[in-house]
């Protein structure tokens, strides 16, 4: 599976991680376990080393050890040589987040505090004769010299680790003299008593000056030893993550608030622009719908599903699972992560030296995402990548034919000087929402006039085309002059662009009287010069306006208009894709490729989620321009297909889709 001419970990991989119940020590056999993970074809074992717990006879001062461990025999020495003698990798976790109750007796100035100088407990009305938990301060002796580092030198010394991670690094807000002077000593003034108030880039300075310092303990003690470490979410200092892989937690939570469909794939496309070696990110899944409820699993046509959405977009999977095979009280989730293994072993080769494909770019505010660009691009199964703010240049966006601008990001000057330049060498902006008061290029480049008025919430309005906007009105909506619109309008003026749809005002307000009587529900303004949708022709490019949220509302309401309307207008800018995919509700595509290549996955989540069931798709077609198309092999399924072939591209018909299949689609 893996490559050997490179380190291990900069392969695509899939690994089980098990989050080990002390109580259950005695139930580990480590021959045992190590033959199941290797029954679920995984390639690395991630397993409990540090922190929380000594999972080792340790003799660092302060690091409890679990008081269930065999005292004749050392267990984790028998479980890495048991990993290594499978071939399989040995990853250590460290939790330095929490300490007992016995070290906060000694050493009371290494744990968080409120304003109020109370501590911060976990765990503390969790039932059963368990010591306290308590919150460790990250800038404290405990998550450095005195227990992080010494742990950390100590194991990897001592054990023969492949890798490191670290369970919950990231800093908690606390108000402790360690970090009163020392935002004191980096910002000059005194730091704020309410959260909210702290400076924005406190935590990543946090987190970066923590990870240095572990890291460095890392390589001194075992160089070469790679260290995996969550993304930092909040706004960032340079070199915020001195790790040489960047992982994220992708949980399809259920039994809390159900996660987005797109959630695993957006996650990951987010943490891709934070990595600075050449290794895929990672993708932790949980198996349980829920921590309140994680020794029960999801169901397993949507645990199937949630995992195949990492393997597809080439990232490392880590399936974070509570206890061992031995253990685990939901069997059924051990088939879920053998199959998704399985595929993995299948896909993951083809996927060498290709890179992801995509012809549209959304700029990305993890702060403010956009939501409603994620439904339409998933369910219109167009292929996206994501442009951070900070990595944002125009050789980036010069890569992909349409750039859109969602509401949600926050424009700012230097970014719009990329984006004249973009639209004005050959590319296509798609632009949403208002035009800020200090960035009237964006008018130019629009082609409106120097206007705007924002209105309130409209209700009971509609979206009326114009002559212009005849090709908005396609794929269904040739019989409706009118959709239905409401939430916030920004009345605008067009200058040089052309008007493609315009507003129908309200036809009643307030809206609860819309249906009393109907006989007065007629619209009294049919008709006004207020443009919902622009298109500019600006030096080589296009500009797209849209002055009302259609994705928005299709991710509030689901109405397939909204749909409609923003992958028509996709099509005016990209008119011919080289990739186009059948639209199906329910329906995925992720798509890798070289210049001969197309890997082209398709994931089937159709049904109200959580997936109970697989409902299989028929008749999916592929489009793609790929040069005289010698080869289409499936990796997965295997169901039948048809190639229908011209001088330039393919059409490829695959008669049934009943969970998730890759197509290699070969060219000259």
């Amino acid at each position: 599976m893996t490559e050997p001419s490179r380190p291990w970990w900069k392969n695509r991989l899939v690994i089980v991680q098990t989050n080990l119940q002390a109580a259950d020590t005695s139930k580990i056999n480590p021959e045992r376990l190590v033959q199941q993970i290797c029954e679920l074809d995984a390639d690395a074992l991630l397993f409990n080393v540090g922190g929380i717990y000594a999972w080792y006879p340790s003799a660092v001062p302060c690091h409890h050890i679990n008081e269930f461990l065999p005292q004749d025999r050392d267990l984790l020495q028998e479980v890495i040589d048991a990993c290594h003698a499978a071939g399989l990798r040995f990853i250590a976790r460290y939790d330095f987040s929490l300490a007992h109750d016995d070290v906060y007796a000694l050493y009371p100035e290494w744990f968080t505090q409120t304003p109020q100088r109370e501590s911060t407990l976990a765990g503390e009305k969790r039932p059963g004769p368990w010591d306290l938990l308590y919150a460790t301060c990250i800038n404290s002796p405990y998550c450095g010299d005195a227990v992080a580092v010494p742990v950390l030198q100590e194991s990897l010394r001592r054990y023969d680790i492949d890798g490191v991670f670290f369970n919950w690094p990231h800093p908690r807000d606390c108000w402790c003299d360690h970090c009163r002077r020392l935002y004191r000593a980096r910002y000059g003034v005194a730091m704020p008593e309410e959260a909210r108030e702290l400076a924005p880039d406190w935590h990543s300075y946090l987190y970066r000056e923590n990870t240095l310092l572990l890291h460095k303990a890392i390589q001194e003690a075992r160089p070469g030893t790679p260290l995996v470490l969550y993304s930092e979410e909040r706004p960032l200092v340079e070199n915020a993550h001195p790790a040489e892989i960047i992982c994220a937690e992708t949980r399809d939570s259920l039994s809390e608030e159900l996660a987005d469909v797109w959630m695993p794939q957006v996650s990951m496309k987010h943490i891709e622009s934070y990595k600075t070696e050449d290794a895929p990110v990672w993708g932790f899944v949980h198996s349980a719908p829920g921590l309140d409820w994680r020794h029960v699993g999801i169901p397993e046509a949507e645990y199937d599903f949630w995992l195949s959405q990492i393997v597809s977009g080439g990232w490392t999977l880590v399936h974070s699972v509570t206890g061992i095979p031995d253990t685990i009280y939901d069997k059924r989730i051990l088939g879920c992560v053998e199959r998704a293994n399985r595929c993995a072993h299948k896909i993951f080769p083809a996927l060498e030296g290709t890179r992801p494909f995509a012809q549209i770019a959304v700029l990305w505010d993890h702060f403010h995402p956009s939501k409603g660009w994620m439904d339409i691009l998933a369910d219109s199964q167009r292929p996206f990548v994501l442009l951070e703010r900070d990595t944002l240049t125009l050789a980036h966006m010069a890569e992909y034919p349409v750039v859109i601008v969602p509401r949600e990001f926050s424009l700012t000057e230097p970014v719009l000087l990329e984006l004249e330049a973009y639209v004005s060498g050959g590319g296509c902006l798609l632009y949403e929402g208002d035009i800020p008061d200090h960035l009237d290029m964006l008018y130019d480049i629009l082609g409106l006039q120097r206007y705007q008025h924002h209105s309130k919430a409209l209700a009971a309005a509609y979206w009326r085309f114009e002559e212009d906007g005849a090709a908005l009105a396609q794929g269904g909506l040739e019989n409706t002059p009118l959709v239905g619109v409401r939430g916030e309008v920004v009345y605008s003026r067009v200058g040089e662009a052309q008007t493609l749809a315009t507003l129908v005002p309200p036809f009643v307000d307030p809206p609860q009287l819309a249906g009393k009587p109907p006989e007065r529900a007629s619209i009294r303004v049919a008709h006004t010069q207020l443009p919902l949708c622009t298109l500019h022709s600006y030096g080589k490019g296009k500009a797209a306006a849209l002055m009302v949220s259609l994705p928005t509302l299709y991710h509030e309401i689901g109405m397939v208009e909204h749909l409609l309307l923003c992958d028509n207008l996709l099509g005016i800018l990209l008119p011919a894709p080289k990739l186009k995919v059948t639209r199906k509700q329910g329906l995925y595509v992720m798509c890798h490729g070289t210049e001969k290549t197309l890997v082209v996955q398709l994931l089937n989540g159709a049904g109200a989620r959580p997936l109970h069931h697989r409902t299989p798709l028929l008749d999916i077609e592929i489009r793609v321009q790929l040069p005289g198309c010698k080869r289409v092999q499936t990796l997965l399924e295997n169901q039948e297909f048809s190639v229908e072939q011209d001088a330039s591209s393919a059409a490829i018909r695959l008669s049934r889709l009943d969970a998730w299949e890759a197509l290699v689609i070969q060219g000259e």
